[in-house]
């Protein structure tokens, strides 16, 4: 059985100091939303009522399963 090697040389003598930083690494925040099922708010039915501060909003789920909003 012959192994071989394979060696590459590489020249750094013509790099300039900068290529040798690191890559800068954007930080990011990973915000995670909640996520509701509108059936489970409903209770099974067609309409709940959300509360946000002191208003409130109803939300009805169509024949055709979509969602309105209203206030």
């Amino acid at each position: 059985m012959e192994i071989f090697y394979v060696v590459s040389f590489i020249d750094f003598s013509n790099m300039e100091k900068r290529d040798f930083k690191r890559p800068k690494v954007k930080k990011e925040t990973i915000h995670r939303s909640l996520i509701y099922d509108a059936r489970q708010l409903t209770n099974g039915g067609k309409k709940a009522i959300i509360k946000l501060d002191n208003q409130e909003y109803t939300l009805r789920i169509t024949k055709n399963a979509k969602l309105i909003l209203t206030k």
